[in-house]
């Protein structure tokens, strides 16, 4: 495998996933698309991909706050043909690496949503909570060596030494954890948390929460 990582146009992420067969993979491309353009830039923030001699294999949408604290990681795709060949690994080693230490971040947030999760927990990564989208909510220090280094970087997660009003404000979107969400998505996050086991930390979290306050 000889890779490379480049970024991604609005025009050349289109033409790239319409390149997709599997139906899933291009829905959630397009969507994740639909999310860029409503929300955020893609001069400031291209698509970042990884391609094997021509062949895009892998996309990835973050952004970084303009206080450089936080580097935001929204989608990780990897189209069904590619996936579990190790591209989504090392796309995001690059970016914690190279872009996240070339920018002097200081810590990494993830939503996900359920069928994301057993990719970030094999890399050893833990989650505080549960959004009102059923989206599974990360918060840690930017880890400095990479993928290899997230487990120290989540073992020393430093919560407690987010400032009041950050905290309180994460506790607001996870507070319902997950109960007010509709049956189906309810089950799916159920289902979710048994699978994280000891890596869903909600109840620390609570408890960090109540000692700051």
């Amino acid at each position: 495998m000889k890779v490379r990582i480049k970024n991604l146009d609005r025009e050349q992420y289109l033409r790239s996933i319409m390149q997709m067969e599997h139906y899933e993979s291009i829905k959630f491309s397009k969507e994740s698309m639909t999310w860029w353009d409503d929300f955020y830039s893609w001069d400031r923030f291209p698509c970042l991909c990884l391609e094997d001699r021509g062949e895009e294999l892998c996309y990835l949408f973050y952004h970084i706050d303009t206080a450089h604290k936080y580097l935001r990681i929204h989608s990780l795709l990897t189209p069904y043909k590619h996936r579990s060949t190790g591209v989504a690994t090392k796309l995001l080693d690059h970016l914690l690496y190279h872009i996240g230490r070339k920018n002097r971040i200081k810590r990494v947030k993830i939503f996900c949503l359920p069928g994301s999760l057993g990719f970030y927990a094999k890399l050893g990564i833990d989650f505080w909570g549960v959004n009102r989208y059923g989206q599974f909510y990360t918060n840690f220090p930017m880890p400095l060596k990479g993928v290899k280094s997230i487990p120290a970087a989540m073992k020393k997660h430093g919560m407690e030494h987010l400032k009041l009003k950050e905290l309180t404000g994460i506790y607001t979107q996870l507070k319902s954890n997950g109960k007010d969400l509709p049956p189906k998505e309810k089950e799916a996050v159920k289902k979710a948390r048994r699978m994280l086991g000891s890596g869903y930390r909600y109840e620390e979290f609570c408890g960090i929460v109540r000692k700051a306050t």
